[in-house]
């Protein structure tokens, strides 16, 4: 760990212990009784306990505070209400919290929350102060550019700080136009919406009776989020008025995000029947089961984490004091809609390296500690906080190392990946890729509470007696694949 991260995990650290002082002050009407401190003092060491676990783990010192935004704001509300869970489990196992009002908890969740959130507020807004851009071209004389903005999302807003950012005064933005009518008069970053799309001509019309005349028309979504009439509108301009037409998204080379990037011609019967499911298999994940299974995630991770927050305490000091630190490992996998994203693990092996420098077998670098945590298979605990951040649910396929992806398999990239699955409890690591694969379409196929519920079972006996292959269930999942057609069968899906 670097001194600057280190100094960032010591800043939230510094946050945390003010915040939980400030809680304090609060619940007691800002009258400070030292007594009351002493007789929680379980409560602040458990606070400080969950803290130094909770920080590192949801990497908060890795990001850059001067560019804070939504997504960081996120993972602080999940890490605050993470520290104030396992806080409240520990201190209440150790003495049932005693001398702890019950109301302090929810104080403490609202004051950290603020107090990380502000810290990095702060540090953003004195970054923006010192390199506010300069309201005037350095060059005199220098031609302004006059742009017209059609579109309105996340784009749009990243388009304008980089026109503050980058450009000097040389570009003047005219205006935006939203797809939704509702949304004209209103101001994105102290520009004007002045209309929809389909207005294009009477706007640009009007802005040149003003005296502003549009340069260029930059896009900001994507090309299918525009209407017929709206491309009709923006090809018209393009040929009468000769202002070129540019969309950002292909500008910065991005495309859309789609699972035809996986597609491959097949090389057997099986990565054959793979690859139809893959475009047959879009559909099925839009049955109203698969909302509820994200709430059902949600709440039983978060349930579990509090009520088994001692014994990731109790792992976290085994891991350190055996293998040493960082306690845990983490690994980038193939997530919903094939996006990476790093699947936490405890860590269950040493240093690659000896201290002469030569590379250690896997044999020697595997721990006690590590052997028991991949045999109970409690080193996967720690996924627990990547289905709370949404990359990961209870029950779905298994997460592949990137390198491990093959372009037929791209169908269980449909859904979440999952904690355990029904291929893991059907063969797991004994079974081909390909037979691992039928058996999660399979899955995503029939998935139900009951079949949830069933595949639960079906991992306790597996960590209790081991692997064990069962051939029927790798045999009626081909089946399946091969009658696609009725996937087709609303009825059927609805079922």
């Amino acid at each position: 760990m670097t001194h600057r991260r280190f100094g960032l995990l010591l800043a939230d650290f510094v946050l945390v212990a003010g915040a939980t002082f400030a809680s304090f002050l609060l619940r007691d009407n800002l009258d400070f009784q030292p007594a009351r401190y002493a007789s929680a003092a379980p409560y602040l060491w458990a606070t400080a306990l969950s803290a130094i676990l909770v920080l590192p783990a949801m990497n908060l010192n890795r990001s850059m505070w001067r560019f804070s935004g939504p997504a960081d704001f996120a993972k602080l509300a999940q890490a605050s209400i993470l520290i104030v869970a396992g806080t409240s489990a520990v201190a209440f196992t150790v003495d049932r919290m005693v001398g702890v009002p019950r109301s302090l908890p929810f104080i403490q969740l609202i004051t950290l929350f603020f107090a990380l959130l502000s810290g990095r507020l702060l540090v953003r807004a004195y970054h923006r102060y010192r390199c506010r851009p300069k309201q005037f071209s350095e060059t005199p004389g220098a031609a302004v550019e006059t742009v017209l903005i059609v579109g309105l999302g996340p784009l749009t807003e990243l388009y304008l700080a980089s026109i503050d950012e980058l450009t000097g005064g040389r570009a003047n933005v005219a205006g935006i136009l939203a797809q939704k009518p509702r949304h004209a008069g209103r101001l994105v970053r102290r520009h004007k919406i002045l209309g929809t799309p389909t207005e294009l001509e009477d706007i640009v019309a009007n802005l040149a009776v003003h005296g502003v005349n549009v340069h260029k028309i930059v896009v900001t979504i994507a090309l299918e989020s525009l209407t017929a009439s709206d491309r009709s509108a923006l090809a018209a301009i393009e040929t009468s008025r000769n202002i070129p037409v540019l969309f950002l998204e292909e500008r910065m080379g991005l495309n859309n995000a789609s699972f035809e990037r996986f597609q491959v011609a097949a090389v057997t019967a099986e990565d054959q029947t793979l690859v139809a499911a893959n475009q047959q298999f879009a559909r099925v994940v839009h049955r109203p089961y698969w909302t509820l299974k994200r709430i059902v995630d949600v709440v039983i991770a978060a349930a579990v984490i509090v009520l088994i927050f001692p014994l990731f305490v109790l792992i976290a000091l085994f891991v350190a004091w055996e293998t040493g630190l960082p306690i845990l490992f983490a690994q980038q996998r193939r997530g919903l809609g094939g996006y990476p994203f790093t699947m936490l693990k405890f860590r269950t092996m040493g240093s690659a390296i000896d201290e002469v420098g030569a590379r250690k077998a896997d044999t020697d670098r595997t721990s006690r500690t590590g052997q028991f945590l991949r045999r109970s298979r409690l080193d996967e605990l720690p996924q627990l906080f990547n289905i709370l951040m949404g990359h990961m649910s209870i029950i779905g396929p298994r997460p592949l190392v990137i390198s491990e992806m093959e372009p037929q398999h791209s169908a269980r990239l449909l859904v979440r990946p999952g904690l355990t699955g029904w291929a893991q409890v059907m063969g797991g690591r004994q079974v081909s890729m390909n037979d691992k694969a039928a058996l999660d379409l399979w899955y995503i196929r029939n998935a139900s509470l009951k079949l949830d519920v069933k595949i639960l079972a079906h991992t306790l006996r597996m960590i209790v007696s081991g692997e064990r292959v069962e051939a029927d269930a790798i045999t009626e999942a081909w089946r399946s694949l091969k009658g696609l057609g009725d996937l087709g069968d609303k009825s059927r899906l609805a079922a």
